[in-house]
């Protein structure tokens, strides 16, 4: 028996993974303005998982740009990403399913925390203290950034529509993606500005 074995994109492997679990929370909790503040624990584990995972992901990216050592954490990571890729702050997903468009790393326009980080931090260090950050906003921003920095990630794969499965719940906009939406959720164009 012959097995031929290609290219393996273990973070959007895993991005697709917490996308799926995000589409089964929307079973029970309908993705709407008046259920952003619901909390649970699986938005919880939703949260912790996308967020390490966009840690991992602006580390690597970052060392593209940087071969700093010491405190690297989400401001580095600010600064680095709003100085090489600024426009990552202005980025909007969509979520046609549900009418939703997301920005979320928007607070980097203004140089601030992300909200939906902050929200990890809390979970992260006392979840018993701080279920009401496990909110279903701060899950749905943080497995949307994750997408986002997929997308920068893969670039050269994203660009050649090489990137897949697509993802089923997202969609990148213009401004990282150029014209036109491939099969895969994103553009075959893929023009970063």
């Amino acid at each position: 028996m012959s097995v031929k074995s290609k290219a393996k994109f273990s973070h959007w492997n895993y991005f697709l993974v917490l996308e799926a679990d995000l589409l089964e929370v929307s079973r029970f909790i309908e993705f709407a303005q008046d259920n952003y503040d619901s909390y649970s624990i699986e938005n919880a584990r939703l949260i912790l998982l996308a967020c390490s995972e966009v840690d991992k992901l602006c580390h690597k990216l970052c060392s593209n740009f940087s071969k700093r050592k010491k405190r690297i954490d989400i401001t580095f990571y600010r600064e680095t990403l709003n100085k090489h890729i600024p426009h990552i702050a202005y980025v909007k997903v969509e979520v046609p399913r549900y009418g939703l468009e997301i920005i979320p790393f928007d607070n980097w326009q203004k140089n601030i925390s992300l909200d939906f980080w902050k929200a990890y931090n809390r979970i992260k260090h006392d979840i018993t203290k701080h279920k009401e950050a496990a909110k279903l906003i701060h899950a749905i921003n943080s497995i949307a950034a994750l997408f986002i920095l997929n997308l920068y990630y893969y670039r050269k794969k994203a660009e050649a529509g090489e990137l897949g499965p697509p993802s089923i719940l997202f969609y990148a906009e213009e401004a990282i993606t150029g014209v036109g939406q491939s099969k895969f959720g994103i553009t075959s164009f893929f023009k970063l500005k």
